[in-house]
């Protein structure tokens, strides 16, 4: 498998089980710094919703 299918596969997983915006997972994206605060912010939002 090369890099580019590799990043595509681990992308596909952190979208669905991060709920992370497909365009946030990028190869410069650190997960710890950017991916899980976005899903943070995603979670605070769902549960403001009405």
């Amino acid at each position: 498998m090369d890099e580019q299918k590799a990043f595509e596969e681990v992308k596909k997983v952190v979208v669905e089980q991060l709920g992370v915006a497909e365009a946030e997972v990028t190869k410069e994206a650190s997960f710890v710094d950017d991916l899980l605060a976005l899903k943070s912010r995603t979670k605070k939002q769902k549960r403001s919703r009405p």
